[in-house]
């Protein structure tokens, strides 16, 4: 038994041009254009089909659509398509259950490629994209940066010994203060950021582009020196 695919894109002659096109590779059973989501979950409900091709601009910001088609009762793996998207649009579709992620440049023998490998249950995504992807999650966030703006700079210097790991009185003597005054910097940066623990301002400052500094320190303790019994680390 083939492969059933169904192509769902806003336009209408690009749908019956991939759809046609489908239909004449060996592997293909049925391929079936459609340009508005609910004709195609009608179909869904009342046939088997192995993949959607799914155009990305007919998703919203939560992909909802993607979680609807592949929650249906055919459950089919579904591949978006993604014009005009951005890298977080890729995490997106992927986090709503997409089985991959196809630029609108993808050449013929790449949708096939990647339409067998979702057939088979693989998730599929080319490699440009998610290089893509990996760069854009690795450059700096708008959000965080502008979440720590209230800081002051000597709260930001405090908050880069806690990004670098080293203790309350580690980052006391790196700044030349007292182990209390650096708590009283690490209330004040938590109060700002609105957050209680300690984990949560590292990770903004991470996502905000701050990283271990260069003076940096492990501060565990050596194996050849032994704690003595009731010694606070």
């Amino acid at each position: 038994m083939g492969t059933r695919i169904a192509v769902l894109d806003q336009q209408l002659t690009v749908s019956d041009i991939l759809a046609a096109r489908l239909l004449g590779q060996p592997f293909v059973e049925e391929a079936t254009a459609h340009t508005r989501p609910e004709t195609l979950r009608a179909l869904l409900e009342e046939e088997s089909v192995d993949v959607v091709l799914l155009d990305w601009r007919m998703c919203d910001r939560e992909a909802s659509l993607v979680t609807q088609l592949t929650e249906s009762a055919s459950a089919p793996q579904v591949l978006v398509i993604g014009y005009e998207a951005a890298p977080r649009d890729v995490r997106t579709a992927i986090g709503a259950g997409a089985a991959g992620w196809l630029p609108p440049d993808v050449s013929f023998d790449e949708l096939l490629t990647c339409l067998r490998a979702a057939q088979r249950g693989e998730f599929w995504v080319p490699g440009r994209v998610l290089l893509w992807a990996v760069d854009a999650a690795a450059a700096p966030s708008t959000d965080a940066v502008e979440t720590l703006r209230p800081l002051t700079p000597r709260e930001r210097e405090v908050l880069q010994g806690m990004v670098d790991g080293l203790t309350r009185e580690q980052i006391a003597q790196r700044l030349g203060m007292s182990p209390h005054t650096v708590r009283t910097h690490v209330h004040g940066l938590l109060h700002k950021l609105g957050v209680h623990s300690s984990l949560r301002p590292v990770s903004v400052s991470r996502q905000a582009g701050l990283r271990t500094s260069a003076e940096a320190v492990p501060h565990q303790r050596s194996d050849d020196t032994p704690q003595r019994r009731g010694e606070r680390r």
